[in-house]
């Protein structure tokens, strides 16, 4: 696994921002990037594989994509170098107090905890359905 040089201060900063609008729909605090930041660094996730460079570059151009390739690689690849940011930044903001209440429980009847679990399931099969041409495109471009 060849790694392409570690990621700069201001992608990972790009990172940080797209990944919480991603999660939680809103801009981290500076607080929260620079958490983000430092973890990478002390993960090793701030080095790119080149098996994993040309999902990365997709993404940073195009982070309306990030839902969808999210889930494609989730599906097929879940050692994915986009899930392990990820999931570092869903623990960063989980742990933090500014935005805990986005992941502890709501309280709901029945009825509506069901058509959530419908909703979710609908946009969960959709994300994968448009993720995963995306990302064979994606592997196709970098061997072309």
């Amino acid at each position: 696994m060849l790694l392409k040089s570690n990621t700069s201060d201001n992608v990972l900063e790009q990172e940080a921002n797209n990944y919480s609008r991603y999660l939680l729909d809103r801009d981290p605090s500076k607080d929260i990037v620079e958490r983000y930041i430092h973890a990478s660094r002390k993960l090793g996730i701030d080095a790119v594989s080149i098996s994993d460079s040309k999902i990365m570059e997709f993404s940073h151009a195009h982070p309306w994509t990030i839902p969808f390739l999210d889930a494609a690689v989730g599906l097929l690849q879940p050692e994915a170098l986009l899930r392990k940011k990820i999931y570092t930044m869903a623990a960063i903001l989980e742990a933090s107090p500014l935005y805990t209440e986005h992941f502890l429980p709501k309280r709901l009847s029945p009825l509506t905890l069901l058509f959530q679990l419908i909703f979710n399931c609908l946009t969960a099969g959709i994300k994968i359905i448009v993720g995963i041409p995306m990302l064979i495109l994606i592997r196709g471009s970098a061997s072309a």
